[in-house]
């Protein structure tokens, strides 16, 4: 999350300081599932918990499942998710934007906003707002 290691080289607006303090000052709840690329070093930094290797929770009367996916396909956590009574499954990992309904359950991989991969190599986040999720392409200039 904050530190990517010799292997990649995020964006030139890529500030790991500024974006603790982003998460820090966030005005609601914030819930981090740690991924392949996390580190220990990013829990000093940060006042919410980096929770391994999932983050299962209600929300506003809504359950969601978030996994960084380096573990179980995006199907298995599907699977997962049906079984829990999941609406909501939330991905990374692939870094490649996603956004579909299966069974009810929605699924959301918001891409990357340092290190976009796919056809589209865009850097995006996404929202998700009254059960409709939306991807937003980052612009950093």
């Amino acid at each position: 999350m904050l530190y990517h290691g010799p292997k990649f080289k995020p964006s030139p607006a890529y500030d790991p300081a500024a974006l603790a303090a982003a998460i820090n000052a966030a005005p609601m709840p914030v819930l981090i599932a740690r991924g392949n690329a996390d580190s220990n070093a990013d829990q000093l930094v940060l006042n919410v918990p980096v929770q391994a290797p999932y983050v299962f929770a209600q929300v506003e009367g809504r359950r969601l499942l978030v996994a960084h996916g380096e573990g179980p396909t995006a199907d298995e956590l599907l699977t997962l998710a049906a079984k829990w009574k999941v609406e909501l499954l939330f991905t990374g990992h692939l870094h490649v934007p996603t956004i579909r309904r299966v069974e009810g359950i929605l699924h959301v991989n918001p891409g990357s906003p340092t290190y976009p991969l796919g056809e589209v190599r865009a850097p995006t986040c996404a929202v998700v707002v009254d059960g409709e999720a939306e991807l937003i392409t980052m612009n950093y200039e």
